[in-house]
């Protein structure tokens, strides 16, 4: 699947929802990629500065090509557990892929659960 692209929907606990258009892809110059027959890339789904642990974020990725990086933006939230919802969507008819659905928890310790 050519130019893929991940978009979240982050439901935190007792906050409103939270949308971020390009999730961060790990060792991918822009917000795309391409996902080949048995390839797995790695996307970033929530970060936290584990000395403080204060806020769980989800990166919004900017990168559109070369010429025009911006570093990630993306959005906080304080809950201590926030459902992800994943889409990939990719392909020249921006074709839909397959969904992910995660729980994060910041506390006890930062930890991510498929759960569908």
């Amino acid at each position: 699947m050519n130019h893929t692209r991940a978009h979240l929907r982050i439901e935190p606990q007792g906050e409103r929802p939270l949308n971020v258009h390009s999730g961060y892809w790990l060792k991918s110059n822009y917000n795309t990629l391409d996902i080949g027959p048995g390839e797995s890339p790695m996307l970033i789904v929530a970060v936290t500065n584990l000395e403080d642990g204060a806020r769980l974020f989800v990166p919004d990725d900017e990168r559109e090509d070369s010429d025009h990086y911006e570093p990630p933006n993306g959005v906080g939230f304080d809950a201590d557990e926030a459902k992800v919802h994943v889409k990939l969507v990719g392909g020249w008819d921006a074709q839909y892929v397959f969904e992910f659905d995660f729980v994060v928890k910041k506390l006890p310790t930062p930890s991510i659960e498929h759960i569908g």
